[in-house]
């Protein structure tokens, strides 16, 4: 999403949302439950920690090693769990995303990561707050089961531009046209097996340059 209509989410609260890309023709017949992360899918800040894009150090628990860091990676978590609920209309359940392209090379440094995370806030006794390694599909059931029922903002237009920065924008990557897509799949796979069958025929030195 383009960074003002997203900044535009962040002060209404509004980066949940019942998104209904078919409603011109079937209304609210079709609805997808969209959220829009805060920055993007990828690690937050001070918690990327992966072989193959380690920007951040690890989790390091033991108070006896050099780079000790316990509290203030704890901290650090609770602090963007606290900025993300501001920013959500829900009171009882936000999502953090871990992860990125190509990421996960050594999946165990990973989940390790996560959970000293888990263990270390959860042991905490500073907020209210319960973290949890989830899905997607189990965090909108946990939105669905909440006690305060929230009324989602609905959005019924299509998405096509996508922005990280300013000036830096993608254009068409993440379009939501099925068919469309479908047609180029099937006529895609109709290209690959005409010319497989070509390159047989001009392989096959038997076979006439007219019948080629």
């Amino acid at each position: 999403m383009l960074n003002e209509p997203k900044g535009r989410r962040e002060l209404n609260q509004s980066q949940t949302f019942v998104w209904e890309p078919f409603a011109r023709n079937e209304g609210d017949s079709k609805q997808i439950l969209t959220h829009i992360f805060r920055r993007s899918y990828g690690w937050p800040d001070v918690f990327a920690v992966d072989e193959l894009k380690s920007a951040d150090d690890p989790f390091i628990t033991d108070p006896t090693l050099e780079g000790y860091n316990k509290e203030w990676k704890t901290n650090e978590f609770i602090n963007l769990c606290q900025t993300i609920a501001n920013l959500s209309l829900s009171n009882e359940n936000i999502v953090v995303p871990f992860g990125d392209d190509f990421a996960y090379m050594n999946a165990m440094v990973n989940w390790e990561q996560i959970d000293n995370i888990v263990k270390n806030v959860n042991e905490q006794q500073r907020v209210n707050l319960t973290v949890i390694q989830s899905t997607p599909s189990a965090f909108v059931n946990a939105l669905k089961n909440e006690k305060e029922k929230v009324e989602y903002p609905v959005f019924n237009w299509d998405y096509v531009l996508s922005s990280i920065d300013k000036g830096f924008i993608f254009s068409g990557i993440f379009a939501n046209r099925p068919d469309f897509k479908k047609q180029i799949k099937d006529y895609s796979a109709l290209y690959h097996a005409q010319s497989r069958l070509f390159a047989k025929r001009v392989i096959n030195q038997q076979v006439k340059e007219d019948e080629v």
